[in-house]
């Protein structure tokens, strides 16, 4: 029993707590009474909960005088502070109730010194680790006041910013709370969401943040001096990324809403330099396992936000910063395609929209380069299998048929193109039938025929982009008859997968090209495009094949330059530009070849138009003068392509149209040998069929094919006239006359004497006779080629 008035028959708890106030609030903290107190604590600990009890009544006491003593409130919490500290997490929940109402009292005082020591105290017990955990306590108060003082403003700056920190410093004391306490899960619940978020992004905003430098780590407090430690705007990044990075997979959503929520209230999305900051902090601390969550609240977003357009600038733009960051890993999460669905889905209907006003508007076209930029960012994070998926789904995206320039479909397909332009930009070519699968080439190849004609220079663009391997494109801006000397080429024959590509959709890919020369309009930048394209063609695959099919494409478009047929929309401008990017071509393949005789003749051919007819010489125009004469010195200028197939058929380098494909996998073994390049062995072993007898052998079982020439020894071959005219075609159609007959009886009755009568020895001196002399490793790869 105690009493109230007597001092010495008071409790002793109370004596100890009542010595370590002194007389004077002036002379602080009785230190020695106060070590007092806490080893009688120590030794008592079932005193805990009266000890805070009398402690708190002492400093309410105070607090709620007429005229509050502050001071002693003070010199109250530091003990508070003290006994906090030395008491043992297994009797703290008997102290720690007294503690955080009288920290809750101090918050609830008018005084900004009494609000700044309650959130310095808060901080203190969020420091504090606990072993039993606390069912019962919350903190829905400390939430919202710790906010309230985020918000404060007042005439006093100095004032402002200390009760500004004081609130910052007590969230980010929350947020260290429930790091530590698994049963704080309520701090997730929206209502306090709603609190956290805005105080943070507030401060955040206010202060003096850099744009773009979202990514880099907030430094940790604790390594911070004073003056840096009182900044609002370093305090709330800090707190603000713990808590972003303490948000699972089950809260990141209750975090994310608040946040888009505060950028529509305060038209942060335009500009967006804030919202990218705050996501470059959101992406660069949430957990890597929910960061593709973000990505599907902000496309959500995006659709909500139909009606602003610069809103959707504003949000395309941070999806763009988000995946330029390479904070995401794409492969984290929904399907690639579901996301690149989403981007084209809302290009399509911004596509749709602007068409249908008709009114030109500028914020339209951001939006769409913005949905590009983010789309070909998003892209380049993927691994190039996925890529060419990408592009694929992107083509099968685009209108089959177009029929007008000015139609819904003709934009529509525009700005896919565009958006395959981009992915395209972001893949790294290595092989041709990797890069251009039969079902992305053909439908890439269609879109040439489109009547728009920034579609068709948006497909060369492509082809260029996924083409150029060796960085070639920027030196082949303009058609020129002396080509930079620092383009790279590729070696002879040196990538057999680029050869057999060729081989196969070569022909195709020319003839298309030359289809649209013939079929469109064409103007002087989509021939700069052509000759890019065709030249880089050549550049990377530098085949014997390839080769062939670049004459037969020069051939063809000077015929198509010379050509007066009416049905072609050439006019002579069209025509000069045609020729001078046939010239062009020819220094190009002269480069690529590099063969003596087809520079001298390029040069010589230059120098003739120079001083004849300058104008079918690069640059292209688009007008030329009209006094020109379109047929005056032509026919003299042009290319002759015989002497260019002369001098590559010496080196070895030409292949005829008919044995390109029956000889390609023996050149290729032999590309390295000069003689292997010369004309087919004349050996009578290649074309003899023989049919052997299981019982016996004779030499009357030998039949002989005596319609191959080149297997009959001593016999001669009959050259092959390529030019077949009427009559020669009727005589072949006709049946053979009576001589005719008798001269092939007796030559069929020559070459069996032959072979039943010739030994083995002089067979071989016969065959030895008429064919070339070959290595031992030509004859093996002759036969491996022909199985």
């Amino acid at each position: 029993m105690s009493c109230g008035c007597c001092s010495p028959l008071r409790a002793r708890y109370k004596r100890l707590v009542d010595n370590i106030f002194p007389d004077y609030a002036e002379d602080g903290l009785v230190n020695a009474n106060m070590q007092k107190l806490i080893y009688y604590a120590a030794t008592s600990p079932e005193k805990w909960d009266r000890i805070g009890e009398y402690l708190a009544y002492r400093i309410g006491r105070d607090l709620n005088r007429s005229y509050p003593r502050y001071g002693f409130v003070i010199i109250g919490m530091e003990a508070m502070d003290q006994l906090l500290m030395a008491c043992h997490s297994q009797h703290l929940n008997l102290y720690v109730e007294s503690y955080l109402k009288t920290v809750q009292k101090l918050l609830e005082s008018p005084e900004p010194n009494m609000q700044v020591r309650a959130s310095e105290s808060f901080l203190q017990f969020a420091q504090k680790e606990e072993d039993v955990p606390a069912y019962h306590r919350r903190y829905d108060f400390f939430i919202s006041r710790f906010s309230q003082m985020c918000h404060f403003e007042t005439n006093d700056p100095v004032v402002t910013t200390k009760i500004r920190v004081s609130g910052l410093q007590g969230i980010g004391g929350v947020v260290r709370k429930i790091e530590n306490e698994d049963l704080a899960e309520n701090i997730w619940s929206p209502t306090h969401m709603d609190k956290i978020i805005p105080s943070l992004l507030y401060n955040i905003q206010i202060g003096d943040y850099k744009a773009g430098q979202g990514r880099s780590q907030t430094p940790d407090l604790s390594n911070l001096g004073d003056q840096d430690c009182k900044s609002p705007l370093q305090i709330a990044e800090d707190t603000f990324r713990k808590l972003m990075g303490r948000a699972g997979f089950l809260s990141i959503r209750a975090v994310m809403r608040p946040i888009l929520q505060h950028l529509d209230i305060h038209q942060m999305w335009t500009p967006s330099d804030f919202a990218e900051h705050t996501f470059q902090m959101v992406m660069f601390s949430i957990q890597q396992q929910v960061n593709y969550i973000i990505i599907e609240m902000l496309m959500a977003h995006l659709d909500k936000k139909s009606e602003d357009t610069m809103v959707r600038v504003g949000i395309a733009t941070v999806l763009s910063r988000i995946f330029t960051s390479r904070a995401i890993d794409a492969s984290v999460g929904p399907s690639v395609l579901e996301t690149i669905n989403a981007l084209l889905t809302h290009l399509r209907t911004s596509v749709e929209q602007a068409q249908a006003s008709r009114d030109p508007n500028p914020d339209q076209q951001r939006y769409h380069e913005a949905l590009l930029t983010a789309l070909g960012e998003y892209s380049s994070s993927l691994p190039n299998f996925q890529m060419i998926e990408i592009m694929m789904f992107i083509l099968g995206k685009a209108p089959h048929q177009v029929d007008s320039e000015q139609s819904v479909d003709s934009e529509l397909q525009h700005m896919l193109l565009k958006a395959l332009l981009t992915v395209a930009e972001k893949f790294v070519p290595v092989q041709f039938s990797t890069t251009f699968p039969i079902t992305f080439l053909s439908p890439l190849l269609d879109k040439l025929h489109s009547p728009d004609p920034d579609a068709r220079l948006l497909v060369l663009r492509i082809f260029q982009t996924l083409i150029d391997r060796k960085n070639n494109l920027e030196k082949l801006e303009q058609p020129t008859v002396e080509p930079r000397s620092d383009l790279l080429a590729q070696k002879p024959n040196f990538n057999k997968q680029d050869n057999t590509f060729f081989l196969k959709h070569g022909e195709k890919v020319y003839r298309e090209l030359v289809r649209v020369l013939r079929g469109e309009t064409i103007g002087v930048e989509f021939l700069e495009h052509f000759y890019t394209t065709v030249s880089l063609l050549l550049l990377e695959c530098n085949s014997d094949e390839n080769i062939r099919m670049q004459l037969e494409l020069i051939g063809e478009v000077q015929e198509l330059a010379t050509s007066n047929d009416n049905k072609l929309r050439l006019s002579n401008a069209n025509k000069f530009a045609l020729h001078a990017t046939c010239i062009s071509l020819l220094a190009i393949l002269s480069f690529v070849v590099r063969i003596p005789d087809i520079f001298e003749y390029k040069d010589r051919l230059v120098s003739l138009r120079r001083q004849l007819v300058p104008h079918l010489l690069p640059p292209l125009e688009e007008d030329y003068s009209p006094d020109l004469d379109p047929s005056l010195h032509v026919e003299t200028a042009l290319i002759d392509l015989e002497p260019v197939r002369s001098a590559l058929r010496d080196a070895g380098r030409y292949t005829d149209k008919q044995a390109g494909s029956q000889s390609h996998s023996l050149r290729n073994s032999r590309a390295s040998s000069p003689s292997a390049r010369h004309s087919p062995r004349n050996s009578w072993i290649e074309s003899v069929h023989v049919q052997r007898r299981p019982s016996s052998v004779s030499v009357s079982s030998v039949q002989v094919d005596v319609d191959s020439c080149a297997s009959s020894p001593g016999i001669l071959r009959k050259p092959v006239n390529i030019e077949v005219s009427f009559a020669e075609m009727k005589r072949a159609l006709a049946e053979p006359t009576v001589k005719e007959r008798e001269q092939e009886e007796k030559g069929r009755k020559q070459l069996q004497e032959k072979f039943q009568t010739a030994s083995f020895g002089e067979l071989c001196e016969l065959t030895l006779a008429n064919r070339n002399t070959e290595t031992l490793y030509q004859c093996l790869a002759d036969i491996y080629s022909r199985g």
